[in-house]
């Protein structure tokens, strides 16, 4: 599961470069995790730090609920610039009220919503997306990466989301590829569509797709 968690990370960076260099200048994490500034294992950049090598002038919101994030965010990615916010997802006010208060929501701005819709109910998922829709400029993009259990045994992934819970005390919901695909609905799916993440702008050369439980990736437009 460690190759799949490292290729989740790493074509989220794909996005975030591709995009930046598309011209976005506004990035909004939401429930973007603890910042490793190249401290973890893989030695992957930070998100905001791949913007920025694109953007210098990148406005950054870090949203996260935990606060020993939120802690690692400030001390990490502090600068003008950046802002970290302590807001739990399903809070929508408080989301919409950190979107306002730290970009300009007249402007696209791009959302990633890296591996965390699936610790969210899908009606609290969907009331998500259905309020990112209602706020976003013209041109936004959501970036969505989200665990899957298709084409794994439903016994193993119904077995692996009840350990989850005992070891993390957290629900998690990996999802078929008709439900992941469904919370774009509102949005334009852009190329390449619904596809694992190693599928998505993959490099020249790299690994092999991880067979069993992965994650699944699509980016879209607010039109």
């Amino acid at each position: 599961m460690k190759e799949v968690t490292r290729e989740n990370a790493a074509a989220l960076i794909r996005a975030v470069h591709l995009l930046a260099g598309q011209g976005h200048t506004q990035f909004a994490d939401l429930g973007g995790g603890r910042p490793m500034n190249r401290l973890n294992d893989d030695n992957l950049p930070d998100l905001a730090t791949v913007a920025e090598a694109e953007q210098p002038a990148r406005q950054w919101l870090l949203l996260d609920s935990d606060v020993s994030a939120v802690t690692a965010g400030r001390a990490l990615l502090g600068g003008e610039g950046v802002a970290v916010v302590q807001q739990d997802l399903r809070h929508l006010p408080g989301v919409m009220a950190a979107l306002h208060g730290h970009l300009d929501m007249s402007r696209p701005v791009v959302v990633i919503l890296g591996a965390v819709l699936h610790f969210l109910t899908m009606p609290e998922a969907q009331l998500l997306l259905d309020a990112l829709w209602a706020e976003l400029a013209s041109g936004s993009v959501v970036v969505v990466t989200h665990l899957t259990g298709e084409g794994a045994d439903p016994d193993t992934v119904q077995a692996g989301a009840k350990a989850y819970r005992t070891l993390h005390g957290i629900d998690i919901y990996p999802r078929t590829r008709q439900e992941i695909t469904g919370l774009a609905a509102r949005f334009d799916l852009r190329p390449p569509g619904v596809v694992q993440t190693i599928e998505y702008e993959p490099p020249d050369a790299g690994p092999a797709p991880v067979p069993g439980p992965h994650f699944l990736m699509w980016v879209a437009e607010r039109s």
